[in-house]
């Protein structure tokens, strides 16, 4: 996900929030490798956490994310009603 512009842009304008993406493309599975080593009670030091390397900035305006929202949910709903849920 990190090396996709166009997507973290999408979660950044969808959420209205600022992305900040990781300097370590593989952070998420060297933290579930981490957590992996702890619960059997292996001592696992921590792993050195690469500084981030930027920031995505939402650039949707509100109406514009209210607007992509109701999409989304209309679009989940109408997947449950075919699904049956």
């Amino acid at each position: 996900m990190a090396n996709s512009e166009a997507l973290l842009a999408r979660v950044a304008d969808h959420s209205g929030r600022e992305l900040v993406v990781a300097g370590d493309l593989e952070a998420s599975a060297r933290g579930a490798a981490m957590l992996a080593a702890i619960a059997p009670g292996v001592d696992a030091e921590p792993l050195e956490v690469p500084a981030s390397e930027r920031s995505i900035q939402p650039s949707a305006d509100d109406d514009t994310r209210t607007a992509a929202r109701a999409r989304h949910h209309a679009a989940i709903d109408a997947a449950r009603q075919v699904a049956g849920a």
